[in-house]
């Protein structure tokens, strides 16, 4: 009895250890199987420093590789360091290339480093766009706004690099950069000092600051003046009056498409400006002016509305924006709705 008892024990552990090797071949030969796997991947192209490449942002591809489980297990921690394949376009001219996908990500590094295969690419093929980056020396220039200066600004530097797109180097061989200060800052400083101010920021322009690839060697400058008078502006609401010979205002009826008062920005001396918000200085007005009889008539034959810009009458010192108003002119009639001038 024991014998058979012995017997089936030896039975069942040859039979248990012929499953276990059968089960780490099938395992092994599983493992060591290649098959198709696919994937999403993010692809890059990838520039020089001098080099504007559109799309620069890493993109999706769908593709397919032939590999084995630990070729695969390799692939998908790849993909978890959030690393883009990338493709090196550094040796491409300017302009548009098709750049085929399939046999750049097969010559990647690390794709050739685990020994994969790279069946299909989907898209197979993908734009770029490439274009040169430039250095380009911008001269600096210091907006004074509407102040007077005693001489003109001297900044340091006086220039700067700029570097952007070839495209833009014709445009940029032509400006200046301007070098502001906020209204604030500005009109806290006293008149007939010199002063002496670090960082004052460079004003890119809307081109330089809407393309990519834009960089500048410096954001701010420094700026030594002496300013001789400090001006303001205020937006004022003036009365328009007519003026034109005597007999052509009975005769002729001008009818403006509004109101007889027009809103203007009156710039000049601080000191003046504050008067006038203080209305003490009250004989300020717009004048709609005409030549002659004759010019009137002219505009009467006419019957369609017409538009010209109007004159000021200003204390000395301030300007204000240019301004049209329209009107029409008819004959006879009420009076115009417009303030008539002597």
């Amino acid at each position: 009895m024991a014998q058979v008892t012995s017997s089936k024990r030896q039975k069942f552990q040859t039979y248990l250890l012929v499953s276990m090797v059968t089960i780490l071949v099938w395992l092994y030969a599983e493992a060591e199987t290649v098959k198709p796997e696919t994937m999403q991947i993010d692809v890059m192209f990838e520039g020089s420093n001098y080099q504007l490449v559109d799309p620069a942002a890493p993109f999706g591809v769908n593709a397919t590789f032939r590999c084995n489980a630990s070729q695969l297990a390799d692939l998908e921690g790849l993909k978890t360091t959030g690393q883009a394949f990338k493709i090196d376009v550094t040796a491409r001219e300017d302009g548009a290339h098709a750049i085929p996908l399939l046999e750049r990500i097969e010559k990647n590094p690390r794709i050739q480093q685990l020994g994969i295969v790279v069946e299909r690419v989907n898209p197979p093929e993908k734009q770029v766009r490439i274009e040169r980056l430039e250095k380009v020396e911008v001269a600096v220039e210091f907006d004074r706004g509407n102040r007077e200066l005693a001489d003109q600004a001297v900044i340091d530097p006086s220039s700067v690099i700029v570097t952007a797109p070839l495209s833009l180097k014709p445009w940029l061989t032509s400006i200046k950069l301007p070098a502001r200060l906020d209204e604030e800052r500005f009109a806290g400083l006293a008149e007939g000092v010199e002063h002496k101010l670090t960082n004052v920021s460079i004003d890119l322009p809307y081109q330089l600051q809407q393309r990519d690839g834009v960089s500048i060697s410096h954001d701010a400058v420094s700026v030594a003046f002496t300013i001789i008078r400090q001006t303001d502006t205020l937006a004022s609401q003036l009365s328009v009056l007519i003026q034109g010979p005597a007999p052509a205002m009975a005769d002729f009826q001008i009818v403006p498409e509004e109101e007889g008062r027009v809103t203007v920005e009156l710039t000049g001396p601080r000191s003046t400006i504050e008067k006038i918000k203080a209305r003490e200085l009250t004989e300020i007005w717009a004048e709609l002016r005409f030549r002659s009889y004759e010019d009137l008539a002219q505009l009467a034959e006419g019957a369609k509305p017409v538009s010209r810009f109007l004159a000021f009458h200003l204390p000395p010192g301030v300007t204000a924006s240019p301004k049209r108003i329209s009107f029409s002119v008819q004959r006879g009639g009420k009076p115009s709705e417009l303030e008539a001038g002597p």
